[in-house]
């Protein structure tokens, strides 16, 4: 080392050198130059030698920011092409794109010759190549599966209803609901004072909570909700034990009408279910529309009980500030074949209610489907309640007869999340063939993203039971497999996952939302050549630490939504890249489509000197 020092300092011009050159700028220049590559080796050999840190004179090679949208509509083209050519002067280098419609081209056809969706997708590609843009796909994982259940609603992960009881009328089998299961005073008549016995308990009566006699949809009084008597978190609510049947599939559902209610969306009906342990879990994941201001509607929800007998129903306002709301006709009850699922990790049987008979499809009874799955808005969603099918028997099928039915549904998370099954076959089938197209479409990008955060359902069907695996190993083999799709059609090509299922700081954890099985340990399941994406700013230090450790490459997922400054936020997580080993660079992300911080985004990564240690090379 020693030896390279002295020879790099031997080619320094010495001071009588320096003055001889003074006035003669073309000599000095081309003196200048000669030394210039020598400085970084320079700096770098005294840095080793005083344990200083190195930072070399570029930014993170990957500068991306992070696209959701919908290329079919012109406005949104128009748009995207703005943002990336905004996204070129600032010094972004790359655009994860998400639009399901890039994953239903075969399904309607988006990428025939002359398509204007196709035309679209063009000139948004087009005008990524201008401006040294790089295209990376986000796969559509099993989370938010909308684009693979567009092809087939059955697809969904399913869960398990256990020996419901259908009667047979006149060749008709329907449900025989389980009488034990109904709300003491669902109509709020019951009223002693300001207090309604029938209800265990309710939100400070009479200032939060009151019967009222002069507004009501049935009966001669309802209970009225005031967020203005209610506690500092505005909480207005009733709540109730029922006891139910494990296994089943029941709908809990309430008249409510609000006037100036602030703010919206307000209403809540959540059901914990009692574990045999005593602990409570959630049974649903809710969020409702409802307006400010409306008359009469009806509000369902819908839960599978699992393992438990008892639930603790809880329904009205969380987080109300001023206005009213009332709620009136509030039932619970068990529901038969609704949004059904068929396919071969979802078997329906039907026997006697004994067990002993065992009825055949087909034969005993006509094919079961039904027609609304997955078909709410557009294909591929699923609305919570609808009528449902019932079973059509032989006709010489006798009156009075009792079945057990035994079948699968899918739950919806939130406004409409549903997610799809892990391991049905199908679904890599689908996925095969949209991945072809759009690896056509886009030109073959080098990198492709699985998208794989949040999922909150999955392992309850009998396709993921029968595997023996936790949903956690089940999580990460859905990658690997999504890996070798991509990679036999784009040989070479990297893959990226979000973080957040894989992370023991954040969701792969023993009990996760309604997933049926630990997602913990999903980790060692991850294939090390996968790339990780962590989004989660407060978790960023254990979250870098725990997959570099692991030997994966980072790419840092940074908030626009985040609160506070968008600056300071990305230095924040830039600092925290500085000391990890095998970054590559970061994304900024917005799920309000705020893009006007994008640029200013771009400053902050392309003015940042990353450290000499994690040695990516550029892209």
């Amino acid at each position: 080392m020693g030896s390279v020092l002295r020879v790099c300092v031997q080619r320094l011009p010495r001071p009588a050198e320096r003055r001889r050159v003074v006035g003669r700028r073309g000599a000095l220049r081309r003196r200048v130059r000669g030394v210039r590559p020598c400085l970084p080796l320079v700096i770098g050999i005294l840095a080793c030698l005083l344990g200083l840190p190195h930072a070399v004179a570029e930014p993170y090679p990957v500068r991306w920011f992070f696209l959701q949208t919908n290329f079919a509509v012109e406005k949104n083209v128009a748009r995207a092409v703005e943002l990336v050519e905004q996204a070129g002067r600032a010094g972004l280098n790359g655009v994860i794109v998400g639009d399901g419609k890039l994953f239903t081209l075969e399904k309607y056809g988006l990428d025939a010759p002359g398509n204007k969706y196709r035309l679209h997708v063009l000139r948004f590609v087009e005008a990524c190549r201008q401006n040294g843009i790089e295209i990376i796909p986000l796969v559509f994982g099993p989370s938010r599966a909308r684009s693979i259940l567009a092809y087939d609603p059955n697809l969904a992960a399913g869960y398990e209803v256990r020996g419901a009881v259908f009667e047979v009328r006149d060749g008709i089998g329907r449900l025989v609901a389980d009488p034990v299961t109904a709300f003491l005073d669902g109509d709020f008549e019951d009223a002693e004072g300001d207090q309604l016995p029938g209800w265990s308990s309710q939100d400070r009566p009479g200032r939060a909570t009151a019967p009222d006699r002069t507004v009501f949809r049935s009966g001669g009084q309802s209970v009225r909700l005031e967020p203005g008597g209610a506690d500092q978190h505005g909480h207005c609510r009733l709540v109730q034990w029922v006891s139910v049947r494990p296994r089943r599939y029941y709908r809990v559902s309430v008249w409510c009408k609000t006037r100036g209610l602030t703010p919206a969306n307000t209403l809540g009906i959540h059901v914990f279910g009692k574990l045999q342990t005593g602990e409570l879990k959630s049974l649903t994941y809710n969020r409702f529309e409802t307006p400010a201001t409306q008359e009469w509607t009806r509000v369902d929800t819908v839960f599978n009980s699992l393992d438990c007998a008892e639930v603790r129903v809880h329904m009205g306002l969380w987080g109300g500030r001023s206005g009213q709301a009332w709620l009136d006709g509030a039932e619970i009850t068990e529901i038969g074949l609704v949004n059904v699922l068929r396919r071969p990790g979802c078997p329906l049987t039907v026997t006697s209610e004994d067990g002993r008979i065992r009825y055949v499809e087909g034969r005993d009874f006509e094919p079961v489907f039904d027609p609304k799955l997955g078909q709410a808005r557009w294909p591929g969603t699923y609305d919570r309640y609808h009528e449902p099918p019932v079973l059509h028997m032989r006709p010489e099928f006798p009156d009075g007869a009792r079945l057990a039915v035994s079948f699968y549904h899918p739950m919806i998370i939130r406004e409409s999340q549903v997610d799809c099954c892990l391991t049905e076959g199908k679904v890599f089938e689908i996925l095969e063939r949209a991945l072809v197209r759009v690896d056509r479409l886009l030109g073959s990008p080098r990198r492709y993203m699985v998208g794989m955060d949040e999922l909150r359902t999955g392992g309850g069907c009998l396709a993921c039971k029968a595997t023996g695996k936790t949903p956690g190993q089940l999580l990460g083999e859905y990658v690997g497999r999504c890996a070798r799709l991509i990679r036999r059609i784009r040989p070479g090509a990297e893959v990226i996952v979000w973080h957040d299922m894989f992370d023991p700081n954040h969701n792969a954890v023993e009990d996760y939302y309604l997933v049926e099985g630990p997602v913990a340990g999903s980790w060692e399941w991850l294939d090390r050549d996968i790339i990780v994406c962590p989004w989660s700013i407060g978790r960023r230090e254990s979250s870098l630490k725990f997959f570099a450790s692991r030997g994966h490459r980072q790419i840092a997922s940074v908030s626009l939504d985040a609160p506070g400054d968008t600056a300071a936020n990305t230095r924040a997580w830039l600092e925290s890249l500085d000391a990890t080993p095998g970054v590559m660079g970061t994304v900024c992300v917005t799920w309000k489509a705020d893009y006007d911080k994008v640029a200013l985004y771009g400053q902050v990564v392309g003015a940042h000197e990353r450290a000499v240690h994690p040695r990516v090379p550029a892209p």
